[in-house]
């Protein structure tokens, strides 16, 4: 059976596509079309017979296949979709009109998590009803460990309202290092200027996505906002710890994992969600919904992880 896959982007949500190639692995040949930048989370996956980058969408347009799927749901991704030969086609329910009611109205949103979404239009024509969870399948390379043992620092995200301070960020490191003699390695393309401390590794800039799997998949934990490098972790079974601020879980984006998550949020502000994926200024213009969040909060949750998960690690008397 030949399968066709199209999601263009964004790093995230296509870590969370995963679990639809872990479900579809033994039921046919998947040829998937994204963008050419995405590529290297899925060449050495051995569930991916194919990848397309989207520009050369024509060179597989006359082609003729069993299931085709628009994953993205776009104008530009549906005609696509029409464009192609399959006997069967599908389009992903994102759920937009209700996440849109949600930010509008504050109202509540049942959740519904989105690699369920990827999943449900295929059981109807597989008698598999099965959701498996996000995982990333390529080889490892553990020669790509930045350092022994290390936290995996994530400080930016693609809109500046979801970046938890810098200044928290750094306080996590600094008690952390001090408390466990664990460094923190900071990873992202964001311009972001560190200190020159023991505590901080400074591995900012652009970096080959093969680098960043293996550097989360190494870490003894991951510290991120809500943004790919978080599904990332989930999907390598990494522990994880992350921020939300002008988004909620409840739009389908909860990192979920074999390995412990912990998410921090504050459900106490009715302003929240403020948009869709954090793209609109604070209207109060401080972030309360992230500077709530406190270093001292996180550090708990951090403290409990190692208590629980990690005995080998204890406190410096």
């Amino acid at each position: 059976m030949k399968i066709l896959l199209i999601r263009l982007s964004a790093l995230g949500d296509l870590v969370i596509m995963t679990s639809l190639l872990e479900y579809l692995k033994d039921k046919g040949e998947i040829t998937l079309i994204t963008k050419k930048k995405y590529f290297e989370l899925f060449e050495k996956d051995p569930r991916v017979s194919r990848l397309v980058d989207e520009k050369n969408f024509n060179t597989i347009k006359h082609e003729k296949f069993d299931i085709a799927c628009d994953l993205h749901a776009k104008p530009k991704t549906i005609i696509k979709l029409l464009k192609v030969r399959a006997s069967k086609k599908c389009i992903i329910n994102k759920r937009a009109l209700q996440r849109r009611l949600s930010v509008w109205f504050k109202k509540d949103i049942k959740e519904v998590p989105l690699y369920k979404l990827y999943t449900r239009p295929f059981h109807r024509f597989f008698e598999d009803h099965s959701y498996p969870i996000p995982s990333i399948n390529i080889p490892f390379d553990e020669s790509l460990r930045p350092l022994k043992r290390y936290i995996a620092v994530f400080p930016g995200a693609s809109q500046v309202s979801k970046r938890w301070p810098l200044e928290y960020f750094l306080e996590v490191s600094r008690m952390v290092y001090e408390k466990y003699s664990i460094p923190s390695v900071y990873l992202g393309a964001e311009d972001i200027k560190l200190p020159d401390a023991p505590y901080v590794a400074d591995l900012m800039g652009t970096k080959p996505l093969s680098y960043i799997i293996n550097t989360e998949k190494f870490a003894t934990f991951v510290l991120s906002n809500d943004s790919g490098p978080a599904h990332i972790a989930a999907a390598v079974n990494t522990p994880l710890f992350v921020i939300f601020g002008p988004t909620i879980p409840e739009f389908g984006f909860r990192p979920v994992s074999k390995a412990p998550v912990y998410l921090f949020e504050r459900k106490d502000l009715s302003c929240r969600p403020c948009s869709l994926h954090g793209e609109k200024k604070c209207k109060y213009g401080d972030l309360r919904c992230l500077r709530g969040i406190t270093p001292s909060i996180v550090l708990d949750k951090i403290d409990e992880f190692f208590k629980r998960y990690n005995s080998t690690v204890s406190p410096k008397k």
